[in-house]
């Protein structure tokens, strides 16, 4: 796969995410990596453009993305197979990551769900959503 490649496809996402891409400055003082994107607040992105779609890889992915994330970020991967539109691309977060930040949080969600409501949106940012 040509550099430029997966270059695009991260800039590409960043940019929907509201960021831009990092470029090669990707490891900190400790050696630990850096996502991806700069500037989406809330998430840690680490974006894959692979032919290969293992399950033991894709989890690879999302520890990629956990590993450099902070206290209030999501660590998400964003991957998408080199050849598909990129209206197809795939998510993939830790459940128990989507549980700890969205949990019980949401607005028609159930209070005793179980979320500790610590994700990235302060608490008191959401409303109750009236049914019509």
């Amino acid at each position: 796969m040509h550099r430029r490649t997966w270059q695009k496809e991260e800039t590409q996402v960043c940019q929907k995410l509201g960021g831009e891409r990092r470029g090669p400055d990707q490891s900190g003082r400790d050696q630990t990596g850096k996502n991806d994107c700069v500037d989406t607040p809330g998430f840690s992105v680490e974006v894959k453009l692979t032919k290969s779609l293992q399950y033991s890889q894709l989890w690879g992915y999302v520890d990629e993305a956990k590993a450099a994330a902070s206290k209030l970020e999501l660590p998400i991967a964003v991957v998408r197979k080199p050849g598909e539109s990129k209206d197809r691309r795939m998510v993939l977060i830790d459940f128990e990551d989507f549980w700890k930040f969205y949990g019980g949080v949401a607005p028609g969600w159930e209070s005793n769900t179980g979320g500790t409501g610590e994700g990235p949106l302060p608490e008191g940012e959401f409303e109750a959503v009236e049914d019509e």
